[in-house]
């Protein structure tokens, strides 16, 4: 039963999504903020994990389906300082009805900073600043003991100087657990929608994004691997930029790249590595690796640990504490904190 659901889900989640073939993806859509890493979890997997081993709760914004009634009343802060100090936060609340199911409420935001207003004389104007919002409501529903599937509905706004724009968009997503926990499998058709009030009267695409997500905890041992597919719906994602081609120092021609390397290299692309190491209840290490992000932006000259990323989570006490850091470029890291706790901690007595 739960095979098909999931089947059905993904066949009709590709057949939503037009297979796009341009290889490089900046620029083509609005509300770019709605893909940065949602929790320090998923930051330090490598920025786009749909499982885990344990769950936390900033990760139900990334997929729905991992949202069931064990975080009844719990509620997580994340904060990055982000890239250029722009600043990311987010807040999320869950709760269980016991006729409805399990809903979360979610709050995320990303401030670009004060800017000086300068007229073409070089006179002063004054100052502005800019920031995005997104308000997301998510639900999920438990179709038997394997297979759980989620719906976010997100309503996001974006202010950019004098200029407003709105829109709404949705996630869908399901997931598979195997009976003793150790396998999972998730698919999930994020920010599918569109913008209800333009910039300046010109409509722009969502960054829609179909993933498809595997995760394995080996038996005798306190690890997990995580494998995460992005873009799947992008039939060419990869940055070529200067592999494209070679010149022959033999003579002076251009050799485009071989067959194996250009597939090699879009297969690698679609691909986010991650691995859970849990010495010890209270503590879970995590490390990532993005090769898409590394392509991108790595200085052929030396490219460093750009593309990795890694961090932690503890639990101390009544709280859940989370740290990740990852890589985007030499000019430096950005670092995601986060804290959680549950409401049901402060209110039972021992």
């Amino acid at each position: 039963m739960y095979a098909r659901t999931i089947i059905a889900i993904a066949l009709t989640s590709m057949l939503l999504l037009p297979l796009r073939t341009e290889a490089q993806l900046g620029g083509r859509s609005t509300y770019q903020f709605l893909n940065l890493p949602l929790s320090a979890q998923s930051t330090a997997l490598g920025g786009k994990a749909l499982t885990t081993d344990s769950p936390s709760l900033p990760t139900v914004l990334g997929n729905p389906s991992l949202l069931d009634s064990s975080m009844h009343n719990g509620i997580d802060a994340s904060y990055i300082n982000y890239i250029s100090n722009l600043n990311y936060g987010s807040v999320i609340y869950a709760r269980h009805f016991a006729r409805l199911g399990t809903m979360a409420f979610g709050l995320q935001q990303l401030g670009y900073g004060k800017f000086e207003r300068i007229n073409e004389q070089g006179g002063h104007e004054g100052s502005f600043r800019c920031h995005e919002t997104c308000l997301s409501g998510m639900y999920s529903m438990r179709l038997d003991t394997a297979v759980n599937i989620g719906l976010t509905l997100k309503l996001v706004s974006s202010q950019l100087e004098s200029y407003w724009s709105g829109g709404i968009a949705i996630d869908l997503a399901a997931q598979y657990t195997s009976r003793d926990g150790s396998f999972t499998a998730a698919i999930a058709l994020r920010n599918a929608g569109l913008m209800l009030k333009t910039y300046s009267g010109q409509r722009e695409q969502l960054p829609i994004e179909l993933l498809v997500g595997l995760s394995k905890r080996l038996q005798h041992a306190p690890l997990r691997f995580v494998l995460t597919f992005q873009q799947v719906q992008n039939l060419s994602m990869r940055y070529r930029g200067q592999e494209a081609a070679t010149i022959s120092l033999m003579s002076g021609e251009v050799q485009q790249e071989g067959l194996l390397r250009r597939v090699g290299g879009e297969v690698l692309s679609h691909v986010v590595l991650g691995l859970e190491v849990t010495p010890v209840p209270a503590l879970c290490i995590r490390l990532g690796y993005n090769h898409q992000r590394r392509n991108e932006l790595a200085v052929a000259a030396k490219t460093s640990m750009v593309g990795l990323s890694g961090g932690f989570g503890i639990s101390i006490k009544k709280y859940t504490f989370g740290y990740s850091c990852a890589m985007y470029h030499l000019a430096g890291f950005s670092h995601h904190f986060s804290v959680g706790t549950n409401i049901n901690r402060f209110m039972n007595k021992h």
